[in-house]
């Protein structure tokens, strides 16, 4: 074999694996198809192929809620991407989305270093041919704090988007929510969109 066809298949397979390599952390765009199972209404649709379902929550006496909660294992952390998809039944407390959207942003504001929330976007969008709200944040969200005692080192904060969409049908409240790193943010508002555009309400 000549050193020039050598040279080339060793650029070929550089290619190769970079493609493979781009795909695999950034661009892919494979989804597979979930049905989440609840007690009030279930409800279908097609989430990243390289996330995995961490926790189902069905409501009981302690919490009035209905909950799947998926995320990427790829990464360092599940943390990196996450998808929370829950419903749960209108009541007094939360008559509408819009006070549960109200009491989720007071929440989160606590939560955070200076309360710094950043509502980058608000428009609505259509799922399941449902009117909905969707909302993109921004915020630093802490990390947990490492080590025990003298040793225990300040969190850093960490650059987050959140991508949410709330509805309301027959009485149920629904939000979808999608979580991630800054530099996973063009993946993560890909695959909240497709997640909008493949729901489906099984009634």
């Amino acid at each position: 074999m000549t050193i020039k066809k050598t040279l080339i298949l060793i650029g070929l397979s550089i290619g190769i694996l970079v493609i493979l390599s781009y795909s695999l952390l950034v661009g892919y765009s494979d989804y597979r198809k979930y049905t989440f199972n609840n007690t009030f209404l279930s409800c279908s649709f097609e989430y990243p192929r390289f996330h995995r379902v961490i926790s189902i929550e069905q409501p009981n006496k302690n919490s009035p809620i209905a909950r799947v909660f998926i995320a990427l294992i790829q990464l360092k952390s599940p943390q990196d991407e996450s998808i929370n998809i829950s419903i749960r039944e209108a009541d007094s407390l939360f008559p509408g989305y819009n006070a549960l959207l109200e009491f989720q942003q007071n929440t989160l504001r606590n939560s955070l270093v200076n309360s710094d929330l950043k509502i980058l976007e608000t428009s609505n969008t259509m799922v399941d041919g449902i009117t909905s709200e969707k909302i993109k944040y921004f915020y630093f969200r802490p990390d947990e704090p490492k080590g025990n005692g003298d040793q225990l080192k300040v969190p850093n904060a960490t650059p987050t988007y959140s991508f949410n969409v709330y509805f309301e049908k027959n009485g149920f409240i629904w939000e979808i929510k999608v979580v991630a790193i800054a530099t996973r943010v063009k993946q993560a508002e890909a695959d909240f969109d497709h997640i909008l555009e493949t729901f489906k309400i099984l009634e």
